[in-house]
């Protein structure tokens, strides 16, 4: 799909803007770092935040994406405050209380699988822990190429 069929599929499913969006990545994992080159690809605005004070794959991120936004060491809720999406690494807690407040407030929830499922069409699935490692996997080497 192109990437004018791609956004026009995010806006009418996810209600995600380029223009609008402000789009929180929760977790500096594979899966957080394959969101963020997938919306800066499409020119969607996001910044990413970790819990952890030094993820391990900070390093590699901030050589691949050295402009973005990036927040450690916590779940600051201003930051969740702002956003209008959040893209939640898979095995992140639903009761993470900054999650709840930001969907209190309106920001809706879309998974990776959601993002990348607008790219090609057509339903996606990924099935317990190793189908969604190799998911990722195909995905993060689909966004180097």
């Amino acid at each position: 799909m192109d990437k004018a069929a791609i956004i026009e599929l995010l806006k009418n499913k996810f209600a995600l803007d380029p223009q609008t969006a402000r789009v929180l990545v929760a977790g500096l994992s594979r899966t957080g770092i394959s969101s963020a080159h997938y919306l800066r690809d499409l020119g969607i605005k996001f910044a990413i935040i970790d819990s952890r004070a030094k993820p391990p794959l900070m390093e590699i991120f901030s050589r691949q994406m050295p402009d973005a936004a990036v927040f450690t060491g916590g779940f600051d809720e201003a930051a969740f405050k702002v956003a209008t999406h959040l893209v939640v690494r898979p095995g992140m807690s639903d009761n993470e209380k900054a999650i709840i407040k930001a969907t209190v407030n309106g920001a809706r929830i879309v998974s990776d699988t959601d993002l990348f499922a607008c790219s090609v069409g057509v339903p996606v699935g990924a099935d317990g822990a190793s189908g969604k490692g190799i998911f990722t996997t195909h995905q993060e080497e689909i966004c180097h190429t």
